[in-house]
């Protein structure tokens, strides 16, 4: 299965991303900056879809924790073709 990755999956259009990939039938892998509530729920709607739901807290402006972030994914994820789908604003 196939797997996307959103920035800023917490809430709004992210959140709304995230469950139409879900809905689509891919795993999805999503991180959030400070909303942690947020991306919980986000979490539970994807897995209400049947679909796997990784969730990374991470401040994409910042390479470190970039860096940090993929080597998580692959530890998830280490066998599936990754999406990316950046949001922006």
């Amino acid at each position: 299965m196939s797997t996307v990755l959103v920035t800023g999956g917490s809430r709004g259009i992210g959140r709304a991303i995230c469950v139409s990939f879900a809905k689509a039938g891919y795993d999805i892998a999503f991180c959030y900056q400070k909303d942690e509530e947020g991306a919980r729920q986000t979490q539970e709607l994807i897995e209400r879809e049947g679909s796997g739901a990784s969730v990374f807290r991470c401040d994409v402006s910042d390479e470190r924790q970039v860096g940090e972030m993929f080597p998580r994914y692959s530890a998830w994820k280490c066998s599936s073709t990754m999406r990316v789908l950046r949001r922006t604003g």
